[in-house]
């Protein structure tokens, strides 16, 4: 009858609009999947340069960890050479394999994990994130 198919017709606009909608949202999960690819680009003003736009000492600061070395960074302008220090282990001459990569988010923090193999060593990788609004910026890094 034509209430059925008028009925019909509605679920069918209703489910294939929530579907188009959800599929223009991305999640945070998808966006901060940005800042592990961030850590393979292919030379280190890349990387540094990626890392900076998620970062903002002088709002958050952020934590610099290299083996058993842990910095603060509460100046913008200390952080690109923190960043280029900690991450020296992807300038080798060889490209990055990616070997295990995670992230994770909840409320107002989130962690990007990468296990990457760079120059014939295994480097890992964790930066943690504090929500900042609608966003995130990092508050460390931490390089094994």
């Amino acid at each position: 009858s034509r209430v059925a198919l008028w009925v019909g017709s509605v679920l069918l606009f209703l489910v294939l609009g929530t579907a188009v909608a959800d599929a223009m949202v991305e999640t945070d999960e998808e966006r901060l999947g940005d800042v592990a690819d961030v850590l393979v680009r292919e030379n280190a003003e890349m990387r540094v340069d990626g890392l900076l736009a998620w970062s903002d000492p002088d709002r958050q600061p952020v934590y610099v960890t290299e083996g058993r070395t842990r910095s603060r960074i509460d100046d913008s302008a200390d952080l690109p050479d923190a960043l280029h220090a900690a991450l020296g282990a992807f300038d080798a001459d060889q490209p990055v394999e990616v070997v295990q990569r995670d992230v994770s988010v909840s409320s107002e923090t989130a962690t990007v994990s990468l296990r990457a193999r760079a120059g014939g060593e295994r480097v890992d990788v964790t930066i943690t994130l504090r929500r900042e609004g609608q966003g995130f910026l990092i508050s460390g890094v931490r390089v094994l």
